[in-house]
């Protein structure tokens, strides 16, 4: 399985990497990890989060950099792409099982109150 993370935090993934089941399963090569940050896709490492359309308390993920990230992980392989969001649905076992049968899972890593809803598209 190849798994990619696009995430404005990727070091948070190192200490995951180096321990148990899944460094194994990366030293004999049946998982293969990358994590992309969407600040290398962006104009400016600060042009990733901005305040929502239309006003209101917090910040939103740009599309843009979402946009490249996405499109730069799925490019060759394509992949399965998955928007961590509190309105999806809900991760449970039976879910957890049909996205490891997945040969390339991407995951996009939310921050914030939100992401730009033109993501939506690419998920």
């Amino acid at each position: 399985m190849k798994f990619t993370a696009i995430t404005l935090f990727p070091e948070l993934f190192e200490p995951f990497l180096r321990f148990g089941p899944i460094r194994r399963a990366l030293e004999r090569g049946s998982l293969s990890f990358r994590a992309l940050n969407p600040k290398f896709y962006a104009k400016t490492p600060k042009d990733t989060d901005d305040y929502p359309y239309g006003g209101g308390p917090g910040m939103v993920m740009r599309p843009e950099p979402l946009i490249r990230a996405i499109t730069d992980a799925t490019l060759d392989e394509g992949g399965f792409v998955v928007l961590t969001d509190p309105r999806g649905r809900r991760l449970t076992q039976r879910l957890v099982h049909e996205l490891a049968e997945k040969e390339h899972l991407v995951v996009v890593c939310g921050r914030y109150k939100d992401v730009d809803a033109r993501v939506w598209r690419y998920v």
